[in-house]
């Protein structure tokens, strides 16, 4: 049978390991939210650098409606996107990590319960 001090050591890691999952959550949730927040000033910076390209199959300069529809050829917006993009993963990967030690952490606890009575 485990020792009471070995499974209390187990339960103590695993609410640490919870309460730092829930942490970079939070983390990553704030960055995305600013990520989102700086959405529209990064598009905003892509369309104008096309409208001051030349389309080359006009070879005028791109209208405010050709520079929106491919926006998302714009390297620096492409690079924002996948930024973000990157972010929310991680964000859910905190989240799963977060809800395997909160499982984990439960499990010790009854764990730590039934050598508490054994004792």
């Amino acid at each position: 049978m485990q020792r009471f001090e070995d499974t209390a050591q187990v339960a103590e890691n695993e609410i640490t390991a919870y309460e730092n999952a829930r942490a970079v959550y939070a983390d990553k949730a704030r960055e995305e939210m600013r990520l989102e927040a700086e959405r529209p000033i990064v598009k905003y910076a892509a369309v104008t650098r096309i409208m001051n390209s030349e389309n080359p199959l006009t070879h005028k300069q791109h209208s405010a409606s050709s520079a929106e529809a491919i926006v998302e050829t714009d390297e620096e917006y492409r690079a924002h996107l996948l930024n973000q993009r990157n972010t929310v993963h991680a964000k859910n990967r905190a989240w799963t990590d977060a809800e395997s030690a909160f499982f984990r952490a439960n499990l010790a606890l009854a764990q730590l319960k039934a050598v508490a009575r054994v004792a």
